[in-house]
């Protein structure tokens, strides 16, 4: 029997030195905020008590105000650690951007159409490969669209190419400004999977273009290797 009003004593006393550790923690992290609370308990107790400050009244006006303070400190310290969490991914964001070497300046026939892909490559390093892919769909269907200006479709595509994917490309990246980390890659996603989607109509507009171009290639290798008995007014 002593044996176990020893171990139960043991036990309670391991407890009890764990509660007022414990409790010594709370008050030193809170050690503000409590004596906050007992000032303002004090303080009250005084303006309601007339003849001097009573316990009841300073404990619950302590108990009152520190939950009041605590409340307000653990919302100040949330939005402290939002700022400090968006102002990291901003911050590491810029740094991605800026360690991007700046492209040399294009000097080809669209040089405003250039500096658009290559500020889109600069802004969305993980998806270089798919950038040049389309760029060079569409730089390959320019210079097919420019030998055919009669061509109604391919001229359209052409304008949509060098005025609207520029101005598209420069508004996604303006909004990247005002945008979160998480924001911003779907933003250049979105950019990215549009100028795609521009590429395969170019791609199809060449095709077609180059199917033309291929019909007349064969006619004239037809009147350059016929025999030359034919008649000189024949097509084929």
């Amino acid at each position: 029997m002593p044996i176990v009003l020893i171990v139960f004593a043991f036990a309670a006393l391991i407890v009890a030195a764990l509660v007022f550790g414990g409790l010594l923690l709370f008050i030193r992290a809170r050690f503000v905020t409590i004596a906050l609370a007992i000032l303002g308990g004090l303080a009250i107790s005084s303006t309601l008590a007339r003849a001097g400050p009573t316990t009841a009244v300073t404990v619950i006006a302590a108990v009152a105000l520190f939950v009041v303070f605590n409340r307000i400190g653990r919302r100040s310290r949330l939005q402290s650690r939002q700022r400090r969490r968006q102002f990291g991914a901003r911050r590491a964001f810029d740094i991605e951007a800026s360690s991007v070497e700046s492209p040399p300046i294009p000097t080809g026939p669209d040089p405003t159409l250039d500096l658009a892909w290559a500020a889109l490559n600069q802004h969305a390093g993980w998806a270089k490969s798919r950038i040049v892919a389309v760029q060079d769909r569409c730089r390959l269907f320019l210079r097919l669209a420019d030998r055919e200006p009669f061509d109604h479709a391919a001229g359209d595509l052409a304008v949509r190419i060098r005025k609207r994917v520029p101005e598209h490309i420069a508004e996604c990246i303006a909004n990247c400004d005002i945008a979160t980390a998480a924001e911003r890659r779907v933003i250049l996603e979105e950019c990215v999977k549009t100028m795609e989607a521009v590429g395969v109509q170019a791609d199809g507009e060449r095709e077609r273009l180059m199917g033309m171009a291929t019909a007349t290639m064969t006619v004239q290798r037809r009147h350059l290797t016929r025999d030359g008995d034919s008649d000189a007014f024949s097509i084929d």
